[in-house]
């Protein structure tokens, strides 16, 4: 497990990720009286939907791959989501981990138009369009990638405007 800090508020732990020797790359950090946790860095980074004085990513591919290409911040990243929702606080949804082949099914999705879509290759990638039986969600899945594309990203994939 990842190292905790409490801080009471995000600028204090803003500030304490610059000079504090106690606190790594990586370590969790908690900010109870925002509602906030976020990551240690050089700048620190909100996993939560608040992020008070924290930064905070976008909702881009690249965030998540930030994460995924280095290990410290892979594991304390998942900390600090695990942290965030067993406190009740909504982690920024691009931040999760992409679903396994198992938690599609676990989670009700199939292949769109009555399970008839199959996967299919454009400009690089493998998709599949999905329907959740129980959302009413369609989504399309990078198969390669092992993750649901946003709207934005599947909009330029596929080139629609």
């Amino acid at each position: 497990m990842t190292t905790i800090h409490r801080f009471d508020s995000t600028g204090e732990a803003y500030d304490l990720c610059q000079c504090s020797e106690n606190i790594h790359k990586g370590d969790v950090l908690w900010i109870p009286s925002e509602r906030v946790v976020g990551i240690a860095d050089t700048w620190p980074i909100a996993v939560t939907t608040v992020h008070g004085k924290l930064h905070y990513t976008d909702d881009s591919a690249a965030a998540f791959e930030y994460f995924k290409g280095d290990p410290i911040n892979s594991d304390g990243l998942l900390d600090a989501i695990e942290l965030a929702q067993a406190l009740g606080y909504t982690p920024m949804a691009h931040l999760l981990p992409p679903p396994s082949a198992c938690e599609l099914v676990e989670n009700d999705w199939i292949p769109a138009c009555g399970g008839t879509e199959v996967p299919f290759d454009v400009n690089g990638r493998r998709l599949h369009y999905l329907w959740n039986r129980t959302t009413g969600e369609h989504a399309y899945y990078d198969l390669r990638n092992d993750i649901f594309l946003t709207n934005a990203e599947a909009h330029t994939i596929l080139g629609a405007p």
